[in-house]
C-alpha cells in the first residue's frame, strides 16, 4: 500500500487552505471502500435496513452484521453505489443520531412512491432544478431526510424563487426542519415567539395557508411508522 498521501492547499473562496487531516484516496481505502460513509443510530435498525434494500436497491453487507447478544444490532451496513451506509440501533442512554443524506436515483418520483409505500412522508415533490437535474426528498420512519437527484439531460435551469420562479425547493425542506423541533428522545417541541403588532393570519379553511397544519400531520405520520 502507498503511503497516504496528504491534500494540501485546498482553496475555498479563493484562497488557500491548509488541510490538517491525512485523508486516503479511494484506491487506498481496505476492500474498496469509499473514503467517507455516513453512520445512523435509529430505533429499529434491521427495519432501516429492510427499508433502504427496498426502496432503493441497496444490498447489505450481511457479514458485517453485528447483533448484540439482546439482538440489537451494534452495527450493519448497506452498500449504495459503493459506498456503505452504516447502521446501528439506539442503544440505552443513546441518542439516536438519524441523518440528511443525498442519493442520485434513476427516476425520483419513482423512489419516493417506493418509500411512501414504506412509511416515508414526502417533504419535496419531484422538482425540476439546476445542472440539468430532477430533485425530491423525503423523510424515512426513522429520521432519516433524503434527498434524491436525478439526471435529466436537457431540462432547463428553473426560474429562481426571487424572480418570480416556484419557491418548492426552499419552502418545503423550511417546513420541514424550522419552526418545531424534534428532540433526539423523540419529545416534539412547539416553539413561539411574541411578534407584537402582527396580524393573525387566515386560516386554512378560508384560503391561508395550511402550514401549521400539514407539517405537524406529516411529522406525526411519519413518526409513528
Amino acid at each position: 500500500m502507498t503511503k497516504p498521501r496528504a491534500v494540501r492547499g485546498a482553496v475555498v473562496g479563493g484562497r488557500c487552505h491548509a488541510l490538517r487531516m491525512t485523508i486516503l484516496t479511494s484506491d487506498q481505502v481496505p476492500g474498496g471502500a469509499a473514503v467517507l460513509n455516513p453512520f445512523v443510530i435509529v430505533d429499529g435498525a434491521s427495519d432501516l435496513i429492510e427499508f433502504v434494500v427496498e426502496v432503493f436497491g441497496g444490498a447489505e453487507k450481511t457479514d458485517v452484521r453485528t447483533p448484540t447478544p439482546d439482538g440489537k444490532l451494534i452495527h450493519a451496513e448497506v452498500d449504495l453505489g459503493g459506498v456503505s451506509l452504516m447502521i446501528a440501533d439506539r442503544l440505552d442512554g443513546w441518542a439516536a443520531r438519524p441523518a440528511l443524506l443525498q442519493l442520485w436515483v434513476n427516476d425520483v418520483q419513482a423512489a419516493l412512491d417506493a418509500g411512501a409505500r414504506r412509511g416515508a412522508t414526502t417533504v419535496t415533490p419531484a422538482t425540476p432544478f439546476y445542472g440539468e437535474t430532477t430533485l425530491g426528498r423525503m423523510l424515512d420512519p426513522f429520521g432519516n431526510l433524503w434527498w434524491l437527484y436525478a439526471p435529466a439531460p436537457g431540462q432547463q435551469d428553473p426560474l429562481p424563487a426571487w424572480e418570480g420562479g416556484s419557491d418548492v425547493v426552499f419552502r418545503t425542506i423550511d417546513e420541514t426542519t424550522l419552526g418545531r423541533m424534534l428532540d433526539p428522545f423523540g419529545n416534539l417541541w412547539w416553539l413561539y415567539a411574541p411578534a407584537p403588532g402582527q396580524q393573525d393570519p387566515l386560516p386554512a379553511w378560508e384560503g391561508g395557508s395550511d402550514v401549521v397544519f400539514r407539517t405537524i400531520d406529516e411529522t406525526m405520520r411519519a413518526f409513528a411508522g
